[in-house]
């Protein structure tokens, strides 16, 4: 079976980052939440936000900590990088038909009169970015990117929006 789920390293949490917290536990419990075969309910989505690391109220004034007590916990995790979170930020097939092949897929993106080839293999999470469909172009971005946070962080670096 496939993992669609892994917890974060604690370095990774910051502003803008979207994960998922496990709600089905007691504060005292040492219970650790199998991220894959517990019930989808007890499962929240939530985004790291500025009013969290910057609030000073009683509840928020220790959310960060408790984010990273989680983490430790187990208690967070966050979904492998999907198509389909790929093209909800806008890139889409460059042909009529789906060209996705099992475990790899192709979309494109234009941006100021330039298109932008994007190939990911979600088995191994390995990202590469180029510039038009010619094998002399220059490769953008060649690595590792594991979930919607990073791939975000990669576009954010290299001005593609």
């Amino acid at each position: 079976m496939e993992t669609k789920y892994y917890t974060p390293d604690i370095e990774d949490l910051r502003i803008g980052y979207e994960f998922e917290f496990y709600q089905g536990y007691s504060s005292e419990s040492d219970y650790k939440p199998n991220t894959e075969n517990e019930k989808e309910e007890y499962w929240k989505k939530d985004i790291f936000t500025k009013d969290d690391a910057l609030s000073h109220n009683d509840y928020n004034a220790g959310y960060f900590a408790e984010l990273i007590k989680d983490t430790e916990r187990g208690y967070i995790r966050v979904p492998y990088l999907t198509k389909e979170q790929i093209e909800k930020e806008g890139w889409q097939y460059p042909f009529t038909i789906d060209i996705s092949i099992l475990d790899r897929i192709e979309l494109v993106k234009d941006i100021d009169n330039d298109r932008i080839i994007l190939r990911y293999n979600i088995e191994n999470k390995n990202l590469i970015l180029q510039q038009k469909y010619h094998k002399d172009t220059p490769i953008l971005f060649n690595g590792f990117c594991k979930s919607i946070n990073e791939f975000r962080t990669i576009m954010k670096l290299l001005k593609i929006n």
